[in-house]
């Protein structure tokens, strides 16, 4: 497949570069202005004069279609490269001159192709070399020569390379342009091509028409020149000659490829000129001359030497001496150069090569015009024209010769045959041209029937004409009865009246049978004007009638004249006719613009004007109506949609369309609207908080969410202790209430809802939890009914046993929790064990007062007694525990459990030491308390002992507790 592929492309590239063939055109030395044709003069330009050295480079680009390759197919490939041709010499063969060019040119395109379900890309790159062989007296192409080598890279399979040898030759040689080039002339090209490819050839016909169009101003990257647009009739090329640069300016090459039409161009970028600065120079003195007449050519020479050869096309020599500026004249004899255009225009043209051949380098081409006679014989009438037979009927015959320039046509042969046989023959001589002559023959019928006769000029060809085909008339005469006219015998439509609508067509016909066998010439008339002027007409006639022009809606007659094809004197006629009504057609008016491209995405709130603008055809009055989603919504050219978050044009999907009417046809434009949901954040009222919120009671709080968009919320809830350290924390839930049960003390709540798409909303409020009010003394012991008993007895159990109960239940548990599993009693400890604290503490300072204030007492066992019991007071008052520690303590819920890893800490250190310091303390007062109620004398002795020092421990600790907190 690698090589298949390969030769496919280099075949494609290779059938490219034959198309980019050399242009040719003509130089801005010699302007020849030819006799008026039609009555207006027609510049044209001669052959131009190439020169060694000449250069001209051109830019190439094209595009060659997808190919289908083994199942496989190519991409378009872009072609881009250039093209340049050197005049390297000038050559001789036999006695023509020809011009030697050389051409380089470079080509490159890249493609991928594609094959099942993998693809890979090609890289191709071309060049070639070669020369073209022009024969210099009218640059015809004889021959060329092409050396190529493609080179392909493939990116699956490497790099190959292909070379080729092309020779193509033309016979005879291919004359692409008739010179001198004129407006609106045409030629014909035909020649035989033979190309031979690596040693293979193949050989086609050329035939074609080319045609020179117009004179255009052209710009190529080389510069903005005046040129010849020619184009071929096949459609094959475009080519822009400028006279300016004696080559073409641009040229476009169109051929099919694989049934793809492709286009390839040739732009000029640069022109090197090698136009020598004095050479030689012709004139002319009779620019058109006619064959075998004399032709004068003027020839001046700026250096010393021989100008002695002029050739012909047909490579006639001709020599004549010529020394430096000196003028001398060549009598030459005008060939008959016969024009092979379509048209056969009565114009010929050569080339004349004037030659120095001492100073090789100077060299001329000329164009020398020729114009051969041309016999027309145009008109026969007859007397009489109704024939009996032995009738005497005299024929005249009118010769032209219309070629122009006061020479004769020299002797020729005038005829006249009746039914094939030669009736009578006119020796004509020195016919001037453009000169009308009437000539007469005798015919006497020997039948009555109708004759075939015809009238020839120059039946043997004496006479070499520019155009023979004018030179004969046929024409029929009926002998024996009266002409008898045509009749219709039927008609298409056979109704009178037709009716059509517009823009439609319509063919009428007749049938028509002439009784005699006559030809039969028909006229047809749209109200009155001759609509089919060309030959004898037809049968039919297809009227095809439009909107806004002459066929438009109304009434026309149409009319149709037969005739027999007779002598005007001896023609009949006859006619029908019809009503040709043409019915308005009203046309659906056409949108102009619209704005915007559909789709359209807004966000919702969001606001676009859709606008739409259409045109009638019948300038009817168009009404503008709007819809979304087929409900009405406005009328005129533009329609603003307003979106909202909640109505008919929240978030979704809508088409909106406008219909354009003229009343009855209308058409309508559509667009998709897309509304992107815009989420909107929840609102939240006021935290709603219960009054006076106390110690370590739960209470609920709650909030009231609402989200525009009904989305779900959840709720995050953040609560700062603004007394203290380390108290914020964070509860999520889904709900708008939550549940807290908080400590004594300052808090900041705020609360966050979310609505889970990015919005949310806070709510602030600030939380004041008041502390427990102090429970009263209700004993006369000093031993406070605390609230640790079921009976509101003091701290002793109710088993009569005292709080260090064996099964664990005080606070000084194994298991570091109070005796009491409720967490409502751990919330009491955490608050009641601090100020059993600072009650032993005002405890064992009262007894330290009492110890050292007291007079020494004559008993021993009571002088010791308070010996040995004060350094637990002193030890219990000399180590406090400080401000922070008991800051620490009251905020910190575990502040009572014990850990073998916490007894070393400071912080514990102190709580440890009063917890076991506190028992050996309250118990001494608990065991002197019967004996001191039983003693009224001492319980009012020690009163107020122990009320003054008492009120002195009391005040001070918690005046500075109070400024501490």
């Amino acid at each position: 497949m690698k090589y298949e592929l390969i030769a496919t492309m280099a075949t494609i590239l290779l059938i490219t570069s034959l198309v980019v063939l050399p242009a040719t055109g003509e130089s801005d030395e010699f302007m020849v202005e030819p006799e008026p044709i039609g009555g207006c003069p027609v510049f044209a330009t001669d052959i131009p004069t190439w020169y060694v050295g000449d250069n001209w480079t051109y830019n190439i680009s094209g595009q060659v279609p997808s190919v289908d390759i083994q199942g496989g197919y190519t991409d378009p490939m872009d072609v881009a490269g250039f093209q340049n041709y050197t005049v390297l010499s000038l050559a001789w063969v036999g006695n023509t001159p020809y011009y030697i060019v050389n051409t380089t040119s470079y080509m490159e395109g890249s493609s991928t192709f594609h094959f099942s379900i993998f693809s890979f890309d090609i890289d191709v790159r071309m060049n070639m070399t070669g020369t073209i062989v022009y024969r210099a007296t009218d640059l015809a192409i004889v021959m060329q020569t092409m050396n190529t080598t493609t080179n392909f890279t493939v990116d699956t399979m490497g790099s190959d390379e292909s070379t080729s040898h092309t020779v193509i030759s033309y016979a005879p040689a291919m004359e692409e342009y008739d010179f001198p080039l004129l407006l609106t002339d045409t030629w014909r090209v035909n020649v035989s091509q033979t190309t031979t490819m690596d040693g293979t050839p193949s050989t086609f016909q050329v035939d074609y028409t080319q045609s020179v169009e117009r004179n255009v101003n052209v710009s190529v990257p080389y510069g903005n020149y005046s040129t010849f647009e020619m184009s071929r009739n096949d459609s094959a090329s475009l080519r822009y000659y400028s006279f300016d640069v004696r080559n073409d300016l641009k040229r476009s090459e169109f051929y099919d490829m694989l049934g793809n039409q492709v286009e390839f161009e040739m732009v000029l970028v640069d022109h090197i000129s090698a136009k020598p600065a004095e050479n030689l120079t012709l004139r002319m003195d009779n620019v058109i001359a006619s064959p075998g007449g004399a032709l004068a050519v003027n020839i001046t020479s700026p250096e010393d030497g021989q100008v002695n050869t002029v050739f012909y096309v047909n490579g006639t020599i001709v020599s004549t001496p010529v020394t430096a500026n000196v003028l001398a004249q060549m009598a030459q004899v005008a060939p008959m150069v016969r024009d092979d255009t379509p048209a056969m225009d009565e114009y010929g043209s050569f080339g004349l090569f004037c030659w120095h051949t001492t100073n090789t380098s100077l060299y001329l081409v000329i164009t020398v015009v020729t114009k051969a006679p041309d016999l027309l014989v145009d008109e026969v009438t007859w007397d009489p024209t109704t024939v009996n037979l032995t009738d005497e009927v005299t024929i005249d015959v009118n010769v032209t010769d219309i070629a122009t320039g006061g020479y004769t046509s020299g002797v020729f042969d005038l005829e006249l045959y009746a039914d094939g046989m030669l009736v009578e023959k006119n020796v004509i001589s020195d016919l001037m041209m453009n000169t009308e002559t009437t000539y007469q023959f005798s015919w006497t019928p020997n039948a009555s029937k109708l004759f075939d006769l015809y009238v020839v000029a120059d039946l043997a060809d004496n006479i070499l004409e520019m155009d023979e085909t004018n030179n004969r008339v046929d024409f029929q005469i009926d002998v024996g009865h009266p002409n008898r006219g045509p009749q219709i015998v039927d008609r298409f439509a056979n109704e009178t009246m037709v009716y059509v609508d517009e823009g439609s067509s319509f063919t009428f016909g007749v049938d028509v049978d002439d009784p005699d066998g006559d030809d039969i010439i028909y006229r047809w008339f749209v109200d009155g004007v001759w609509v089919n002027q060309t030959g004898n007409g037809s049968m039919n006639m297809t009227v095809t009638t439009d909107y806004t022009g002459n066929m438009s809606n109304g009434s026309y007659d149409i009319l149709v004249n037969v005739y027999d094809n007779r002598p005007l004197a001896d023609r009949l006629m006859n006619s029908t006719e019809w009503t040709l009504i043409v019915v308005d057609v009203n046309r659906a008016p056409s949108l102009t613009t619209f704005d915007p491209v559909s789709p359209v995405e807004i966000n919702e709130t969001e606001n676009v004007t859709f606008e739409i603008a259409a045109t009638d055809p019948d300038m009817d009055v168009l009404a503008y109506s709007w819809t979304i989603d087929d409900v009405d919504a406005g009328t005129g050219m533009e329609l603003l949609v307003q979106t909202d978050y909640d109505g008919d044009l929240s978030n979704g999907t809508y088409v909106v369309a406008c219909n354009v009417s003229d009343g009855d046809l209308w058409v309508v434009q559509e667009w998709t609207l897309n509304v992107v949901d815009v989420n909107r954040g929840p609102g939240l009222d006021l935290i709603e908080v219960p009054d006076n919120l106390t110690h370590n009671t739960s209470f609920m709080v709650s909030v009231n969410g609402t989200d525009p968009d009904m989305d779900v919320l959840s709720y995050v809830w953040e609560i700062t202790n603004q007394t203290g350290p380390n108290a914020t924390w964070t509860e999520v839930g889904n709900t708008s209430s939550i549940e807290l049960n908080l400590t004594a003390g300052n808090y900041s709540l705020k609360v966050t809802a979310d609505d889970g798409r990015g919005g949310t909303a806070d709510a602030f409020t600030d939380l004041v939890v008041i502390p427990l009010p102090d429970i009263p003394n209700n004993t006369t012991d000093g031993n406070a009914t605390d609230g640790n008993t079921t009976d509101g007895t003091d701290g002793n159990t109710t088993d009569g046993t005292d709080g260090n109960t064996t099964d664990g239940t005080d606070g000084n548990t194994t298991d570091g929790q109070d005796g009491d599993d409720d967490p409502e009693d751990f919330t009491v400890w955490v608050v009641a064990i601090p100020l059993a604290i600072i009650a032993l503490i005002v405890i064992a300072l009262v007894i330290a007062f009492l110890v050292f204030k007291k007079p020494p007492k004559e008993d021993d066992e009571e002088e010791e007694e308070p010996k040995e019991e004060a350094p637990p007071a002193p030890a219990t008052a000399a180590e406090p525990m400080s401000d922070e520690e008991m800051e620490d303590k009251y905020s910190r819920p575990d502040g009572d459990e014990e850990t073998p890893e916490e007894e070393e800490t400071p912080e514990e250190d102190p709580l440890e030491e009063e917890e076991e310091d506190g028992p050996v303390e309250e118990e001494e007062p608990d065991e002197e308390d019967p004996e001191e109620q039983d003693t009224p004398e001492e319980e009012d002795d020690e009163e107020p002992d122990e009320e003054t020092p008492e009120a002195e421990e009391d005040e001070s600790p918690l005046e500075e507790d109070e400024e501490e907190d």
